[in-house]
């Protein structure tokens, strides 16, 4: 869309937007007001004509960064900004819209790319630790004591609990893991793991006294 064609709509949608205002201020002081649903439906056919008018402006932002996240979710980020920057845009400040709704699209289009990332390797992270509760490792504890904490794994009714003792402990031929990698895996903080797993510990206690805490 050519830039004499995009600001035209701008003002007529401007203007529209006021009309609009007033209709349902007016409405909401029973005085006279024009149509409020006809403004809306105007006011919603020019945003459409001026968005799909710039629609090459979230093409070719998303071209620029693709690769950070997926192109599809760069678009859908991208049509929604595109929406954004025309409630935004002021006509009558003297540059172009497209000036404008580069900017803007491509600062909102790198924050969801970090943010998609972020879940991404959070995802990944999860994965990784998860795969590791199934990994065999060496057991700090003889066989005798491993038979008796594996005795008292199976009457724990909380399975998050039964989790937090075998990764912690290394029973049930799972790894050996921090307190880290277990909140990972659970979606849980470390203080929370470390909550979890003193609780059950205390649970220990009646059947082995403070051996288990050394």
């Amino acid at each position: 869309m050519k830039w004499s064609e995009c600001r035209d709509c701008f003002l007529e949608l401007r203007a529209l937007e006021e009309d609009l205002w007033a209709a349902i201020e007016a409405k909401g002081q029973n005085l006279p007001h024009a149509c409020i649903d006809m403004l809306k439906s105007k006011v919603s056919q020019l945003q459409n004509r001026i968005a799909v008018g710039n629609q090459c402006i979230v093409k070719h932002v998303a071209r620029e960064i693709y690769g950070q996240v997926d192109y599809e979710a760069l678009l859908s980020a991208g049509d929604e900004g595109l929406l954004n920057a025309i409630n935004r845009f002021d006509p009558q400040l003297g540059f172009r819209f497209s000036t404008y709704a580069y900017t803007a699209l491509k600062r909102q289009m790198i924050q969801t790319a970090s943010r998609e990332n972020r879940e991404r390797n959070r995802r990944l992270a999860s994965a990784r630790d998860i795969k590791l509760l199934q990994r065999k490792n060496d057991r700090p504890y003889d066989d005798d004591m491993l038979q008796k904490l594996n005795r008292v794994v199976l009457c724990l009714d909380d399975e998050r609990e039964k989790m937090v003792l075998s990764c912690r402990y290394g029973l049930d031929n799972k790894e050996v893991l921090t307190r880290k990698q277990i909140g990972r895996a659970l979606g849980i903080t470390r203080e929370r793991v470390r909550q979890i797993e003193k609780k059950v510990l205390s649970k220990l206690r009646k059947y082995f006294g403070s051996e288990l805490l050394s």
